[in-house]
C-alpha cells in the first residue's frame, strides 16, 4: 500500500503459473484483484510471458483469438478508457515490446522496454544456470519454433538437444 501522501497510479502484474491454473485459489484471488483494479481509478498492466495455462489477462478470449498466432501477450488497461485495451501479442521469435505505462495526467506515460527488463532479470537472477535447457519445453513448440529455439540456444552456448 502507498504511503498516506501518495497513491497507487498503475499496477503492473507479471502473471505466474498459479495465476493461470484453472481452479486454483491463486487464480481466484488474482481474478478478484483484477476485477477490483478494473473497477478502480488505477491503470492495469498485465504481462503474460507463459505459453502454459488458462487465458487470464483482462481481455475477452474471442478478441485474443482474433490477434493471430502469438505466444505471449501484454495488455495495458487505462483507468480512463476501460472499454479499450492496448494489446501487444508477441510471437516467440519476436522481441518483447516497449510498452507505455500510464501515469497521472499531465505526466507522460513511462516507457518500459520489456525485452531489456527480462534480459536484466535473467542475468541478475542467475536463471541461465537454473533453467534446464536440455529438457523439451512444456507445452511443446511447433517444429519450426523448436528449430529456431535450438539455434538460439546453440548460439548462446547452450545445448538444447531435444
Amino acid at each position: 500500500s502507498a504511503p498516506p501522501d501518495r497513491k497507487v497510479v498503475a499496477v503492473i502484474e507479471v502473471l505466474s503459473r498459479s495465476n493461470k491454473r484453472t481452479g486454483s485459489d491463486s487464480r481466484r484471488k488474482y481474478l478478484r484483484k483484477q476485477a477490483e483494479l478494473l473497477s478502480s481509478r488505477i491503470h492495469l498492466v498485465e504481462i503474460d510471458l507463459l505459453r502454459w495455462g488458462t487465458h487470464t489477462v483482462a481481455v475477452p478470449q474471442e478478441l485474443v483469438d482474433g490477434l493471430g498466432e502469438h505466444h505471449y501477450r501484454v495488455v495495458v488497461r487505462r483507468s480512463d478508457h476501460r472499454n479499450r485495451a492496448d494489446i501487444h501479442p508477441v510471437h516467440l521469435r519476436e522481441r518483447l515490446p516497449r510498452i507505455s505505462v500510464p501515469l497521472l495526467k499531465p505526466d507522460p506515460d513511462a516507457v518500459v522496454d520489456l525485452q531489456s527488463l527480462v534480459e536484466q532479470v535473467y542475468e541478475a537472477g542467475r536463471y541461465r544456470y537454473d533453467l534446464e535447457y536440455d529438457n523439451p519445453p512444456v507445452p511443446p513448440l511447433a517444429p519450426a519454433d523448436m528449430a529456431w529455439a535450438r539455434g538460439v540456444l546453440k548460439g548462446r552456448g547452450r545445448n538444447g538437444r531435444r
